[in-house]
């Protein structure tokens, strides 16, 4: 296909597309919309999207990473002779490719370390209230000797 046929194929294609996207998401508005009105705990606001919360997860890889990962093929792409400009170019995308991995590869750490945290202080936690439960039952085994000596005694006297 050519340039020309392509660009023809993407006139029809888009606008046709983008009709159909925005009748769906009329619909599905409108759905959540009626059923707002007979139960009011339903938000008027639907959940987003898979693709818009998986951007939203990982929007600092998308376009820490993969911006410059375009600029760098946009860059090696070009028929251009290589000069220090376009070195510098990129040895300066790849230091920004491996720093969005890391600092991904930090928050995911940071992230995981506030999981076992808050584990650890819900450990305590129980810990703390086994603890005051054994500090209880501590006291109770004299509270049930005394108690068990006097239905001895009153066996032993014969009053109910």
């Amino acid at each position: 296909m050519t340039l020309n046929q392509l660009i023809v194929v993407a006139a029809v294609v888009v606008p046709c597309a983008t009709g159909l996207l925005v009748g769906y998401w009329h619909r599905k508005q409108m759905r959540r919309l009626e059923l707002f009105c007979i139960d009011r705990s339903v938000g008027v606001l639907p959940p987003p999207s898979p693709l818009v919360a998986s951007f939203k997860r990982y929007r600092g890889l998308i376009l820490g990473g993969g911006m410059t990962m375009l600029f760098l093929a946009l860059l090696i792409a070009t028929n251009n002779p290589a000069t220090n400009g376009s070195a510098a170019i990129i040895s300066l995308n790849v230091a920004c490719i491996l720093v969005t991995l890391n600092f991904h590869s930090e928050v995911r750490l940071l992230n995981l370390l506030e999981k076992h945290i808050n584990a650890t202080e819900h450990v305590f936690r129980i810990v703390e209230a086994q603890g005051k439960i054994l500090e209880v039952q501590g006291s109770q085994p004299e509270a049930m000797a005394s108690r068990l000596a006097e239905s001895q005694r009153l066996v032993k006297d014969g009053s109910p």
